[in-house]
């Protein structure tokens, strides 16, 4: 498909300032009108709308006596619904996973099978406050944090031994 051939440029007019709002339509007066009662411009409100009157014209709108109402204005409810859902979903979850968490540090005890958040698995031979030392192999003893403990093992059962 070949592309229609292309039109030269006309050159642009340069307008003053004075000249475009004459020929804006909201500034031009009506034809046999004095230029004081014509129509407002676009954007701008009359006193007839202000006051709620419609003055007769069909065409008006009457407001009622009322003022619009904003669309926005009665969408908080739905800013205070995301809260909730939010704290629901994001919060509430992971304040309960941070209360487990602590409660699983604080028990921790001499003699557990823990695992590390690293996967390294040992029993705890010494505890302080914020160190914990494992013995990973028969000669082999580690030290970490106490916040590098990811969960402790439950102890075996005599059928899993075997």
């Amino acid at each position: 498909m070949v592309p229609p051939p292309r039109r030269p440029l006309k050159p642009v007019k340069h307008m003053s300032s004075s000249q475009f709002l004459i020929l804006r339509p909201e500034f031009r007066s009506s034809q046999g009108q004095d230029p004081q009662q014509s129509e407002p411009p676009l954007g701008s409100r009359s006193t007839e709308q202000e006051t709620g009157t419609s003055g007769g014209d069909p065409a008006a709108p009457s407001t009622g006596g009322q003022q619009a109402q904003d669309p926005c204005a009665d969408s908080w409810w739905m800013i205070l619904a995301m809260v909730v859902v939010m704290y629901f979903l994001l919060i509430r979850p992971q304040q309960k996973q941070e209360k487990a968490r602590k409660a699983l540090l604080a028990a921790i005890a001499k003699g557990d099978k823990v695992v590390t958040n690293s996967g390294m698995h040992g029993t705890i031979t010494a505890l302080s406050e914020d160190k914990v030392t494992l013995r990973v192999d028969k000669d082999i003893k580690l030290t970490f944090d106490r916040s590098a403990i990811g969960r402790k093992v439950e102890a075996e059962s005599e059928a899993d031994k075997s």
